[in-house]
């Protein structure tokens, strides 16, 4: 029986678009292979997930999105109902999804894209914070929501920051960490910055 299902997210974001209509056709438990992209549906979980088939194990598959860190925490039971993922209609084109050892290749390759890009961005960022001008934090206006701090530039342009758990301030601004140094914005802030970025 074949089924269409609707993708969003981020987790097979290189395999898949936002808005890609993806086929499945209903597959027996012992049919999937490492490397097919299954659908499948878990207990408690609202919507149906679009993953990559690692392995088998006793209690079940265990699947992966390409752009995820670790592989799901809960594996795909026997009983769960699985569709395979055959094609991609994006826009007026159908385009094959790769099973088995090409599956599992075309995910290695999304994830090698995603290490090389987070490594990128983090050996490129460093040196360009350090040698960029900087500004006079001084001039900034501090006001606070909860958790968040919004640190605001004379010209009205917000410089984005968070509280965590341990009160250090975490910021979520790449510009602030460019244009700011980082012991004038705490002193600014009142609060001691992460030194993670």
């Amino acid at each position: 029986m074949k089924k269409k299902f609707f993708y969003h997210g981020a987790s097979m974001r290189r395999e898949f678009r936002p808005d890609d209509v993806i086929e499945g056709v209903e597959i027996g438990f012992d049919q999937v292979r490492p490397g097919d992209v299954i659908i499948f549906h878990l207990t408690g979980d609202a919507e149906a997930t679009i993953h990559r088939a690692l392995r088998r194990t006793g209690n079940g598959w265990i699947t992966r999105g390409d752009n995820n860190p670790a592989p799901d925490a809960r594996p795909v039971p026997p009983e769960s109902p699985l569709y395979l993922a055959v094609a991609i209609e994006r826009g007026t084109r159908v385009l094959p999804v790769r099973r088995g050892w090409a599956g599992r290749l075309t995910g290695a390759q999304h994830r090698l894209r995603r290490f090389i890009r987070l490594a990128a961005a983090h050996f490129l960022a460093k040196p360009l914070i350090l040698c960029w001008p900087k500004r006079d934090a001084a001039k900034l206006e501090v006001t606070r929501f909860g958790k968040d701090i919004l640190l605001t530039e004379p010209g009205g342009r917000p410089v984005r920051a968070r509280v965590r758990a341990d009160g250090k301030l975490r910021m979520a601004d790449f510009m602030a960490r460019l244009h700011y140094r980082q012991s004038d914005l705490e002193k600014r802030a009142g609060v001691v910055f992460s030194k993670k970025t």
